[in-house]
């Protein structure tokens, strides 16, 4: 015996609908927070670095933060770089250092320093290291760290989000 006037699969999939739009609504708030925190983390760098963390919700209410700065994962974990083929890696720098000898490449206090021009006019554009080691940020800087310490109040407006609606 059926009953008249109510259908369990519109219900189903209003209910379905509903639950994918509160994901969406919670993922939304919480991916703007994570996105500001992200910002913040990242400290005095260019607003177009800044401007690298995004975050999105997809159509199946999937959350998706990406950061996509060039130095995104080595912020994030870390590095070690060593040359392939070469001796050395050259690592570029400012006109703050100056020559003492004038040489193409010359130790100055330790360091192999490369530069261009001779003589008086030679100016060092670059260090050759052998190794070039960066550490990973503080846990608390990581934008994976950031996305985790947001799980509970995620999980808590999913939950009014359901219950209150649109």
């Amino acid at each position: 015996m059926a009953m008249h006037g109510w259908d369990a699969r519109r219900f189903v999939k209003e209910f379905e609908r509903e639950e994918l739009n509160a994901r969406k609504r919670a993922g939304r708030k919480i991916g703007a927070e994570v996105k500001r925190e992200g910002k913040k983390a990242l400290g005095k760098v260019s607003s177009a670095r800044k401007k690298r963390i995004t975050a999105k919700v997809a159509k199946n209410a999937t959350l998706v933060v990406k950061d996509t700065g060039a130095d995104a994962r080595v912020r994030e974990y870390g590095a070690t770089i060593k040359p392939e083929k070469s001796q050395f890696l050259r690592v570029n720098f400012g006109p703050e250092n100056r020559d003492v000898n004038g040489t193409f490449t010359a130790d100055v206090n330790g360091k192999k320093l490369l530069f261009t021009g001779h003589g008086k006019t030679a100016r060092p554009i670059a260090v050759l290291k052998k190794v070039v080691r960066r550490f990973a940020v503080s846990s608390n800087k990581k934008l994976s760290h950031i996305l985790e310490s947001k799980l509970d109040k995620y999980a808590d407006l999913y939950e009014e989000e359901l219950t209150n609606g649109k």
